[in-house]
């Protein structure tokens, strides 16, 4: 299923236990990779990092990593990136599987309209496909407010539209800041 910017929030921050495939793509990977570790804090869960190229390798990898249950009891989630055309097959049998106990995160830069596995999680009502996109003008300047009110800042729209600028509009490096 395709999210967009006005549903994406929700999608991540009150996740549906149905979903079992995340993929954020684009051309603003900090903001993909801040949209996944917001899904990680709503879970409560735990990063376990796999390789595409394991999935390559053997594409039934990822769902045995997905239907496992964690050695420590914890909820985790299965996290793929960079994900590349490797995990197309693994996804595939991920989204036709019978249950999963992990949700499963990719990770990808931009992707074309033809690529097989947008398509794969456009199609599926058990996936969410969100393309990130560089914030400008006031996107990025309420970007800057957003994530200062996560750290309990009130920033104004002037200092706000300065950082984003001086940021390169990059999420990723106005949280550092």
């Amino acid at each position: 299923m395709k999210a967009n910017k006005g549903n994406i929030g929700r999608s991540v921050d009150q996740p549906a236990g149905a979903v079992r495939f995340y993929l954020f793509h684009g051309q603003d990977e900090s903001q993909s990779r801040a949209l996944a570790a917001r899904l990680l804090e709503a879970l409560g869960a735990t990063k376990s990092v796999v390789a595409s190229g394991a999935i390559k390798s053997d594409p039934a990898f990822l769902v045995d990593e997905a239907g496992a249950m964690s050695l420590f009891g914890g909820k985790r989630v299965i996290w793929i990136e960079p994900a590349t055309r490797d995990i197309e097959e693994g996804v595939t049998a991920l989204l036709a599987a019978e249950a999963v106990e992990s949700p499963v995160v990719a990770i990808a830069g931009t992707l074309t309209r033809a690529s097989p596995l947008l398509k794969l999680a456009e199609a599926s009502s058990l996936a969410i496909a969100y393309a990130s996109y560089l914030p400008e003008g006031q996107d990025a300047e309420r970007m800057v407010t957003d994530l200062g009110r996560r750290y309990g800042l009130k920033i104004s729209g002037p200092v706000a539209s300065r950082l984003a600028e001086s940021a390169g509009n990059d999420q990723a490096i106005v949280a550092q800041e």
